[in-house]
């Protein structure tokens, strides 16, 4: 039965979540309004205005506050992404006008506490917009500076005023800002968590990238450098039988060569798309007779079919490469090639008698080496002994084991 269940998709959820957090912001204003606007008709019912101007305005300078306050909070919101400060002739007009919003909608006559509800609202709303600037610090500075002025407030409104109410609505508008400020920090703070796992996933994404193209390139230098040293030295073999009148042997060696172009395009297919599998005692085999052609005569010991498969796969790349450098690199009459296993920990052994004397070139083919078997805590050492250049290789037979 196909399975039918979709994957989770990071990028899309994380823009859901943010549309959710945006709106939920912008609709923080339209909260401030209504109780503004009720607020101010408590008020106006209660006789509490001098006049019908400074009701009008009072809810003018409301209505106006309103686009203010979700440009402010647009500005916050955005620099989650992008960090960026908030325009200040936008931060001037905003604060102007949510400061006149609350001093035309004072009243000159008891009761008093709609209009500190208004005060509230204009404040927790604003500060709301905020959130998205705030580190953890600065909210619970704002909270505790919030919870103050609640604090005297509610004592102003008893002591001078005598309104006992106003201590209730003082300890219900503490409690509701500051659940309003901790929910409104709390999305952004998510919204920044969802933005650093989708970098993260992204940057993922270009490592493996980037580890893919590494791969294809090593095992690509590995193949063509041994593909093109054999063709070397077939074609050199292939003119020296033409040069003694052995068209019979050199049209072997042609044929030969046209085979190795041919299979060296089909490893091309299989290292790009990943299914390139290399036998360590295939690679054994192929070392001894690429050697032998090139004249040179090799002593090749130890049981390479007993190392298991995914280390083998690795030091058969290793094998290839080093073969390959002989070819390439030396003018070696005798090499020999060892494996030993013991206690867990394999010895890979390769040396030539015909090292040259500037190897500089070689250390990049080392540096390679030492990543393929760096998984199984191995070392990569090459040494030199009058003409003799040795390769030596150890790992362990366990992926993941610590030197």
């Amino acid at each position: 039965m196909k399975n039918t269940k979709r994957r989770p998709d990071l990028v899309r959820d994380t823009r859901r979540f943010e549309a959710y957090y945006r709106w939920s912001l912008y609709s923080f204003t339209l909260v401030q309004l209504f109780f503004f606007a009720g607020a101010l008709a408590a008020s106006g019912s209660a006789g509490a205005f001098p006049a019908t101007w400074t009701f009008l305005a009072s809810m003018l300078l409301g209505v106006a506050h309103v686009p203010l306050q979700v440009l402010v909070g647009r500005s916050a919101f955005n620099a989650i992404r992008t960090p960026a400060p908030t325009p200040r002739p936008l931060l001037v007009a905003w604060g102007l006008v949510g400061l006149a919003s609350i001093a035309f909608s004072m009243p000159w006559e008891t009761p008093m506490t709609p209009w500190t509800m208004t005060v509230n609202v204009i404040v927790v709303t604003s500060l709301a917009m905020l959130t998205p600037r705030m580190s953890w610090r600065t909210l619970l500075a704002v909270s505790g500076a919030f919870i103050m002025a609640n604090a005297i407030e509610a004592c102003v409104l008893f002591l001078l005023f005598g309104e006992a109410t106003g201590i209730a609505v003082s300890v219900w508008w503490t409690m509701g800002g500051i659940i309003m400020l901790m929910t409104a920090w709390s999305f952004a703070w998510v919204v920044r968590v969802l933005l650093q796992l989708e970098q993260a996933r992204e940057s993922q994404a270009r490592l493996a990238v980037a580890d893919e193209r590494l791969r294809i390139s090593r095992d690509l230098h590995d193949t063509f450098g041994r593909t093109l040293a054999t063709i070397s030295v077939k074609s050199t073999l292939a003119g020296e039988l033409v040069r003694r009148d052995r068209a019979t042997d050199a049209a072997k060696e042609l044929d030969e060569i046209r085979d190795i172009a041919d299979r060296a395009g089909k490893e091309v297919r299989a290292i790009v798309r990943g299914e390139a599998e290399v036998g360590l005692g295939q690679e054994f085999i192929g070392a001894r007779a690429l050697l032998a052609s090139a004249g040179i005569h090799t002593t090749v010991v130890g049981e390479p079919d007993t190392v298991p498969q995914e280390l083998g796969a690795a030091l058969a790349w290793i094998v290839r490469e080093g073969v390959t450098n002989i070819l390439r690199h030396s003018h070696a009459t005798q090499a020999s090639l060892s494996i030993n296993v013991e206690g867990g920990l394999l010895t890979l052994l390769l040396a030539n008698d015909g090292a040259r004397r500037d190897t500089s070139g070689s250390q990049t083919g080392i540096a390679g080496m030492r990543e393929r078997v760096k998984p199984f805590a191995g070392t990569v050492t090459a040494t030199r002994d009058a003409e003799w250049f040795t390769l030596e290789v150890t790992a362990h037979a366990t992926k993941g084991v610590s030197a």
